[in-house]
């Protein structure tokens, strides 16, 4: 894998950022924070996505990007015989392949899918691969020999093997589990047996026992329908008996009702003819009722025109008092017209005394107001004055002779001491008036006495005129009274003299205890009338109560008549009791033994229905339990699957692991053997991944600081080329991030020149580090730093300082 170009946009800090990349020893240097190692996350962002950054996805936008800004990153690179560009965002993703124009892949996922395929590696393992960082050579570095072993076994994905096998373990674990509860669970299969064969006699035998109660029941339904004829037949007469005694009786209730209205006619001929007989004697007592009721109407207005003579008479008592109150309180409002002229004469002179008190005291107010703040500027002043002096005093005091004049700046030598007391002097100057003020302020503080005067003088003159508005508001208010008062006067007197002419007209002749009694005159003859219309009315019936009396007469003959017919039908009817009784009963004891054979073929059926359940659940029940036999016996062979795989799998990694130290050795070796010359031409990793290294067949497992640092790297090159052999890819690209944190100069100058070594090996070496001194073993440069005011990152691309150190070689010759 070779990379040709990247491009961010406002991915993190960089808003806009293209790098185009060579072959060759290329380093990326800038201060720690300025976006180096943000350049290697947009490149796995770019191949992988969301997956490998660092944080949320909106965390990867720049901070100051306006709100609908785009982030984008798009990667060149070569991948074999072919030349791939991705374009990833946020939310969308494009793979473009040898130039072309139109994406073969145009979704996140799809992108993510093709990319792995091609590259043949996950995330993981493409970090693994190319990218090493201070922390992996480090942590390598301090690994005790297990460590190693279990970090080289995870880089290079032997711990799938691992989880695998844990899953493999936990999955018999599951089976296991299963297998002992279906155990606990299953049935005995001969006691099952047993009860299918019960259930299978339970229901022959309830199979013949509702045969023999459904003949029993045919049987009484035959014997049912013979009898049931005649018991109609006794039905029928029966109701024909009690048809005809019902009539029977009813005709004689006829009887008694016809023979009660005979006897209430008679009554009521016997009454009318004796109110006939009393008429005349009540005419004579009703002759002089009309008179009495035309004397009662007269009395009766008279005693209407009483009350109404005695209500104006106490009306018009009522408005003679109210006409003496009005005219005397006209008299109290009398003088208010002459009042009121008095007062708005003292209203003019005391607002004119008023006005001139006011604007008195608000000049007073004026003035001291003026002084409070004159006195309070000036103390300010001075206080301001006193302490630039002050300072200069001290700064003079402090400094001596050589202390600067403050207008040519050069020292003031022997004028020090004048120009020290002619300050002193100011300063006392300036202490004595800021006390003069302060005493000057803290007299204004409080009002004078002129000025509380002259506001004592305003508020009484206030209120006199207030006092006199007062009263011109009610004399106002009586003037208004008194027009009231007088139109209340007219018409009061007005209705007054109305009331007394009524009075005059109305009749005064009224006897009331000859109303009273006349009034009760007329009552009692009104109820004698009454009681004469009720009996004329009877009287005048009499006719009709005869003829009803003879009707009456003749209904009791015709009621006697139907009695008799009646009970001679029913003696013709012959109806027995007792044959009915004897049909009913032999009736009612077949019905009854059909009902019991009914019963007994109910219970037969529900017998036989029971027995075949019972019989359908022996037999799931059976089938239940040879599932379960068939389930245990699959469990089983899962479980001898899984124990065979958790071998295989302990196995495998055993093999894998044995011969993971020759092959890594064999690479780290043909690493070695170029990075020092030839020195050390073997590598080795012992059973404990413990490192040796063998110069000259000598194995040396003491060896120095730097050397150590040498056999680290070279363990993690291997490690990634390894990865990469087995993923199909070449082994081109190396990535190396903060590596000479912890390195000295000459230890840096020494990875850097071996670095350089293999560049027969690695196309690309990419380094990262914030450490500027390392630009000189370096081909190219990309320096990155940040713009204060913005926050973006800048990343500039320069020649290295190998390169310009050949280039001078060039002119020299």
């Amino acid at each position: 894998m070779r990379l040709r170009a990247l491009r961010l946009q406002n991915f993190r800090q960089h808003v806009d950022t293209l790098i185009e990349f060579e072959n060759g020893l290329t380093g990326i240097i800038g201060p720690n924070g300025a976006g180096k190692s943000t350049i290697l996350e947009g490149i796995a962002w770019a191949l992988y996505g969301n997956t490998v950054a660092r944080g949320t996805r909106e965390s990867i936008k720049f901070h100051g990007a306006a709100p609908r800004a785009s982030v984008r990153a798009e990667l060149e690179f070569e991948l074999g015989p072919h030349r791939y560009r991705v374009v990833r965002g946020l939310t969308s993703a494009e793979l473009y392949v040898d130039g072309g124009t139109t994406p073969v892949a145009n979704s996140i996922g799809s992108v993510g899918a093709l990319l792995e395929q091609r590259l043949g590696m996950t995330s993981r393992e493409f970090f693994t691969t190319y990218f090493t960082g201070q922390k992996d050579l480090a942590a390598m570095a301090a690994m005790g020999a297990a460590d190693r072993g279990r970090f080289l076994s995870r880089v290079l994905g032997y711990d799938r093997l691992q989880k695998a096998q844990e899953v493999a373990r936990q999955t018999r674990g599951e089976v296991i589990a299963a297998l002992r509860a279906l155990s606990q669970s299953m049935a005995d299969a001969d006691l099952l047996a047993t009860e299918v064969q019960a259930a299978q006699l339970a229901v022959r035998a309830a199979e013949f026992a509702l045969v023999n109660a459904t003949t029993l029941l045919s049987e009484m339904d035959a014997l049912l329908v013979q009898a049931e004829p005649r018991w109609r037949a006794s039905e029928r007469a029966l109701a024909r008996d009690v048809e005809l005694q019902t009539a029977i009786i009813r005709a004689e209730a006829g009887i008694a009702l016809a023979q009660r209205d005979v006897e209430r006619t008679q009554a009521a001929v016997r009454e009318a003819e004796q109110v006939a007989g009393g008429l005349t004697a009540v005419l004579a007592s009703l002759a002089p009722l009309p008179t009495l009721r035309a004397e009662l109407q007269l009395l009766e207005e008279r005693s209407r025109q009483a009350a109404r003579r005695q209500a104006l008479a106490e009306e018009s008592a009522r408005l003679t008092a109210s006409v003496d109150a009005a005219a005397a309180r006209l008299e109290q409002l009398a003088p208010a017209a002459t009042l009121r002229t008095d007062v708005l004469a003292a209203l003019v002179d005391a607002r004119a005394v008023a006005a001139v008190a006011l604007e008195a005291a608000s000049a007073r107010r004026t003035d001291w107001v003026r002084d409070k703040q004159e006195v309070e500027t000036r103390r300010a002043q001075k206080r301001d004055e006193y302490v630039d002096i002050r300072t200069q005093y001290d700064t003079l005091k402090k400094l001596g002779a050589d202390a600067p004049c403050p207008t040519c700046l050069r020292p003031l030598g022997a004028s020090h001491a004048a120009l020290v007391e002619e300050l002193g002097d100011k300063l006392e100057v300036l202490r004595v008036e800021g006390v003069y003020f302060k005493q000057r302020e803290e007299q204004l503080q409080v009002e004078p006495d002129d000025l509380r005067a002259l506001d004592a003088s305003r508020v009484e003159m206030d209120t006199a005129v207030r006092a006199l508005e007062r009263k011109e508001l009610k004399i106002e208010q009586a003037i208004k009274e008194q027009a009231e008062k007088a139109r209340e006067l007219t018409l009061l007197a007005s209705q007054r003299d109305e009331r007394a002419r009524a009075v005059i007209e109305l009749a005064s002749e009224y006897d009331a205890a000859h109303h009273a009694g006349l009034r009760r005159s007329v009552s009692t003859l009104t109820a004698l009338e009454v009681q004469h219309a009720a009996a004329k009315g009877v009287a005048d019936d009499l006719p009709n109560r005869v003829t009803l009396l003879g009707a009456a007469a003749q209904a009791l003959q015709v009621a006697h008549a139907f009695v008799d017919a009646a009970r001679a039908a029913r003696t013709l009817h012959g109806f027995s009791a007792e044959q009915h009784a004897a049909v009913q009963g032999a009736f009612d004891g077949t019905s009854r033994r059909r009902q019991d054979a009914a019963v007994v073929r109910a219970g037969a059926e529900s017998d036989a229905g029971n027995a075949a359940g019972a019989l359908a659940r022996a037999m799931t029940a059976a089938e239940q339990a040879a599932r379960v036999r068939e389930q245990q016996r699959q469990l089983e062979t899962e479980r001898r699957v899984h124990d065979e795989l958790d071998a295989a799998y302990g196995e495998l990694r055993a093999e894998l692991n044995a011969r993971l130290r020759p092959e890594l050795g064999e690479i780290a070796g043909s690493f070695l053997t170029d990075l020092t010359d030839d020195r050390y031409n073997e590598f080795e990793l012992d059973e404990n991944y413990e490192i040796i290294l063998i110069g000259s067949g000598i194995p040396r497992q003491v060896i120095s600081g730097g050397e150590e640092d040498l056999a680290n790297l070279v363990l993690r090159l291997a490690v990634s080329q390894l990865i990469a052999e087995r993923s199909g890819q070449p082994f081109s690209l190396l990535v190396l991030d903060e590596v000479f944190g912890s390195l000295d100069d000459q230890r840096r100058a020494n990875v850097v020149e071996l670095l350089r070594r293999l560049q027969d090996r690695f196309e690309q070496v990419i380094v990262i580090t914030h450490i500027d001194a390392v630009r000189d073993g370096l081909d190219r440069v990309l320096e990155v730093c940040v713009d204060e005011e913005t926050g973006r990152a800048i990343v500039e691309q320069r020649d290295g300082g190998r390169l310009q150190q050949e280039s001078l070689a060039g002119l020299e010759v």
